[in-house]
């Protein structure tokens, strides 16, 4: 008995300090944050080091139509959007906010 507690201590031990290396080198990888201003939506994206994405935030935002042809939209409800899907990538992803760059 004496013998598989031990070897299970070591088990516990080896999986704890795998966990810590890979925790510790998720912690040093770094991510980017890139937004996509579209005509009818924003978007957030985040990236990893090789450039996969990671996830994507998106927001619509409303267009007016004042003339044939014309569309426009409100800045602050732009500004609102993209705040929105930079977030809402950044909450998917589960990244820490000080890895992204």
């Amino acid at each position: 008995m004496e013998h598989s507690t031990n070897s299970l201590k070591f088990v516990f031990k080896l999986k704890y300090y795998s966990n810590q290396k890979e925790k510790k080198m998720a912690k040093n990888k770094q991510y980017i944050l890139s937004i996509d201003q579209g005509t009818t939506s924003s978007r957030g994206v985040i990236f990893d080091e090789n450039y996969e994405i990671i996830s994507i935030g998106q927001n619509e935002f409303t267009q007016f139509f004042p003339d044939s042809g014309w569309v426009e939209h409100d800045p602050e409800e732009i500004w609102t959007s993209t705040l929105e899907g930079c977030r809402s990538a950044i909450k998917q992803s589960k990244v820490d906010p000080n890895q992204i760059r």
